[in-house]
């Protein structure tokens, strides 16, 4: 995923309006977004698993959350739109994905992936479970956890390559075309981000 962030970055520069892609709040945490994928591969490596799941829980909140601003406020100013967010206005997760205007499949994707992370934030039965019978008491490797933060990881990533281009449709096109993007993605299973392949052609 840390290639096609690179990729996707690059689609950016080169087909949209410098001005336009600064002034979009979206970009801005797109680009905090590698320092964070960074920290949550380190999680990984470590065995933390469900601290690198909670990462990307906010992950996917703070990206929905950037571009509900830009998409519901388009027509304020950054600071303007920022203050939307301020204080008892601020919207957050299943909430903030119901006011995103994505198509009703789209919706359940993101609203179903949330739900899994909400699984390692708040203690579910089945993690407590898990914990009864091997207790986690140092970080280790695990096949089942690592295999399902994986998962997890590669979800949330499609959700954010979704948003970001559906913030800026001229950077699809671009991004599907460059060398083994479209085959990548296809085995990563980002079925988010491939069903705007149509709409770009």
């Amino acid at each position: 995923m840390h290639n096609h962030w690179v990729d996707l970055y690059k689609s950016l520069t080169e087909s949209e309006d410098p001005d336009y892609v600064l002034s979009q709040i979206t970009f801005h945490r797109f680009n905090e977004l590698y320092r964070n994928l960074r920290w949550h591969m380190t999680a990984v490596f470590s065995g933390a698993y469900d601290s690198a799941v909670r990462e990307l829980r906010f992950i996917l909140e703070d990206m929905c959350q950037a571009f509900y601003l830009d998409d519901s406020f388009a027509h304020l100013d950054v600071d303007d739109r920022y203050k939307k967010i301020q204080g008892a206005a601020r919207r957050r997760g299943r909430t903030l994905i119901r006011l995103l205007k994505l198509p009703e499949e789209i919706q359940k994707k993101f609203l179903s992936l949330y739900g899994k992370l909400c699984e390692y934030v708040h203690p579910s039965f089945s993690l407590l479970q898990e914990s009864k019978i091997d207790p986690k008491v140092v970080f280790f490797y695990k096949k089942k956890w690592f295999l399902d933060t994986k998962t997890l990881h590669r979800q949330a990533c499609d959700a954010v390559f979704y948003l970001m281009l559906r913030t800026f449709p001229e950077a699809a096109p671009v991004f599907f075309s460059r060398l083994y993007v479209v085959s990548s993605l296809r085995e990563m299973d980002c079925l988010l981000t491939l069903s705007l392949r149509q709409e770009s052609h």
